[in-house]
């Protein structure tokens, strides 16, 4: 019994250093870039949690002891204290790693940049044309609505014309309809 429980803490002990030293160096690998740094920073606790449930269900079948949490944090002080002691070492190797991550994104960005400029320059073609043609339309619908505006007022100076026209006539067939009627009179006196 008691040499399982030994078992189980210094399982899970170990497992709190390893959870430590991933979750170190995520984070050193999340130094990269801010992208880098983002999905790190969202990988890091659920990777620590797996490594946590993991242990425990195959240390202890899944049964949760309080000195299992204490094993496992007292593995993770254990990693920091010798992460701090080794520090100049480990980073010296973690730099090495992280070099050719920051040389493949330089390279990528390199690569990948005419083609940026080149998608870049096709959206700005585009959208100049999109500019012309909204001003050609702009124009049309100017003149458009300048010939609908002379188009009516010649309807409208037309109706005016023909009103008039139609009163002149009103007028001169009332004056000769009087005229007629003022002779007949003239003829009947006569």
């Amino acid at each position: 019994m008691i040499r399982a429980e030994c078992a189980i803490f210094f399982s899970m002990m170990l497992c709190g250093m390893a959870a430590t030293a991933v979750a170190t160096l995520f984070l050193t690998l999340g130094r990269a870039s801010k992208v880098a740094r983002a999905v790190f920073d969202f990988l890091t606790p659920i990777v620590v949690g797996v490594f946590f449930f993991f242990s425990l269900y195959i240390s202890s079948s899944g049964v949760f002891r309080l000195y299992a949490l204490l094993a496992f944090l007292i593995g993770g002080a254990v990693f920091r204290a010798l992460y701090r002691r080794f520090r100049p070492t480990l980073k010296r190797i973690l730099c090495r790693m992280i070099v050719p991550i920051k040389s493949l994104e330089k390279a990528i960005s390199e690569r990948l940049e005419p083609l940026r400029r080149h998608i870049a320059s096709k959206r700005a073609a585009a959208r100049e044309r999109r500019k012309e043609k909204r001003r050609i339309r702009v124009e049309l619908g100017v003149k458009r609505r300048e010939e609908r505006t002379a188009r009516r007022l010649e309807k409208k100076a037309r109706r005016e014309h023909l009103k008039k026209l139609a009163a002149y006539r009103r007028d001169v067939a009332l004056a000769t309809k009087k005229e007629r009627c003022t002779r007949a009179k003239k003829s009947l006196i006569s």
